[in-house]
């Protein structure tokens, strides 16, 4: 098994991708991928077309039909036109994952997750990030919490996987009604709530951003076509770190002596002046807390020795005889990463950010992302 070169069709289909409406000839370039975190796109480019296809581009309607682009007969990306642009010799179509249908959805109901999930133990109530998108996404079928119904055809409901963690933490948000769209409200739990999200033809899947829900095999610098980076970074280094509320509250932590003699007092100070109003207290009820009760900011993590981690440059390119398949690259899974030909070898853990693929001219060209993960995981039990 290896990337190798696929042998791509490109279907015109209806609203939810199950009804093809016709095959789209005469392609002369596909650029389709996926993101972390992200709405990813897809763009095709149709040269000369035939009367047949022709006619089929000419009736193509954007939002309302889709483009399904099948690789070796597998659906490997899908969702709605944006785009349709025609020229003298050629028509490119410009479409977005499923995920665009929610960011074009309002936000209808106030909603205020502090709700009622699982009860912990000690009788505090635990709502996670995953639980949240799991109660918004369904909006798209039909009435909120009803994932059954699909009044609209686009098709959703039936393939969101949330991935659920052994110690995904609480959250609490509020939202209030029409300040956002659906698709916002995923994004901000993903930019601050610690939720990763993806989306893989018609399937969206979130977890935990802590939790390492599918591992790659490991890779190494023979599997890029482009040179790996070992970069060691004394400006995260800190072997004393200190956070404050900026009201008096500070807590502090310090390395062992032999780290302070090695490097000497390097300190790093972290203001939080929120913190000391606990996550905990909804935007709806003020904070009673004064600088004589609150508590003091969470002990800081120190950085020492300073941090070593392998960079790729973005977008590169992955050896087409590479032992994987194309279905195998989602991004947010873990990869474990073993540099050998720098003069600072390094076996470390990356995280897959985006995969971008350009078929032309024959060519299936496979350029990846990767990034730095948390310090911290979790993995399924």
């Amino acid at each position: 098994m290896s990337l190798g070169v696929g042998d791509y069709e490109v279907m015109l289909a209806d609203r939810g991708g199950g009804t093809y409406i016709g095959r789209i000839t005469n392609v002369t370039r596909i650029k389709w991928g996926r993101i972390r975190d992200d709405i990813s796109a897809a763009t095709i480019t149709v040269h000369q077309p035939n009367p047949k296809c022709a006619d089929l581009l000419k009736n193509a309607k954007t939002v309302r039909n889709e483009v399904v682009i099948l690789r070796n007969g597998v659906r490997v990306w899908e969702g709605p036109i944006i785009r349709l642009e025609y020229g003298v010799e050629a028509v490119e179509i410009d479409c977005r994952d499923v995920l665009w249908y929610a960011s074009r959805r309002a936000l209808e109901t106030h909603i205020q997750w502090n709700m009622v999930h699982t009860v912990n133990p000690d009788g505090t109530y635990h709502f996670t990030g995953v639980d949240a998108i799991q109660a918004l996404l369904p909006v798209l079928q039909g009435a909120y919490g009803d994932g059954l119904t699909d009044p609209y055809g686009f098709n959703v409901g039936q393939f969101l996987t949330p991935i659920a963690g052994p110690e995904d933490p609480a959250s609490r948000r509020e939202f209030p009604a029409f300040s956002r769209t659906i698709w916002e409200v995923l994004d901000a739990l993903a930019e601050d709530g610690g939720v990763d999200y993806v989306v893989t033809g018609r399937r969206i899947m979130w977890w935990d951003v802590h939790l390492r829900p599918m591992i790659l095999n490991r890779m190494t610098d023979e599997d890029f076509l482009g040179s790996m980076l070992v970069s060691e970074y004394g400006s995260q280094l800190a072997t004393r770190r200190h956070r404050t509320d900026t009201a008096g509250l500070v807590t502090s932590a310090t390395a062992d002596a032999s780290w302070i003699t090695y490097y000497g007092p390097i300190d790093d100070v972290q203001s939080v002046p929120e913190e000391s109003q606990s996550t905990a207290v909804p935007a709806s009820e003020p904070s009673t807390a004064s600088p004589a009760t609150a508590e003091p900011p969470t002990p800081p993590v120190l950085t020492v020795p300073a941090p070593v981690a392998a960079r790729l440059p973005a977008n590169t390119r992955l050896d087409p005889c590479v032992d994987l398949d194309i279905n195998e690259l989602i991004p947010g899974l873990w990869v474990p990463i073993y540099s050998t030909k720098t003069i600072r070898p390094l076996e470390t853990w990356m995280k897959l950010q985006e995969v971008s693929v350009t078929v032309e001219n024959g060519d299936d060209v496979v350029n990846v992302t990767l990034i730095q993960p948390t310090s911290t995981w979790v993995d399924l039990p």
